[in-house]
């Protein structure tokens, strides 16, 4: 008996086995829409509280560089260095 699988994408049932993964696991592809997916994928989607706290990181590492910058181009005037 075949196992009833459902695309992730698209719903459709018309599934077909389509090699193995480099884990070992059998790869499905969809003949609908053409996803190729794992029955059960070890990856999960990160909480939102993880994506939250990694928007955070990359906003002050953005204002952390341009503070720098900023700085950068005020020493260089007062002194007259050239940054190029």
């Amino acid at each position: 008996m075949k196992p009833y699988l459902i695309c992730p994408t698209c719903g459709s049932d018309d599934v077909m086995k389509n090699g193995m993964t480099r884990r070992g696991k059998q790869n499905h592809k969809c003949r609908d829409c053409g996803r190729q997916f794992v029955e059960n994928p070890q990856w999960t989607a990160k909480d939102t509280d993880t994506l939250a706290k990694i928007e955070l990181y990359h906003f002050f590492k953005d204002v952390i560089e341009i503070k720098y910058r900023q700085t950068l181009i005020i020493t260089s005037l007062s002194f007259y260095i050239s940054l190029a």
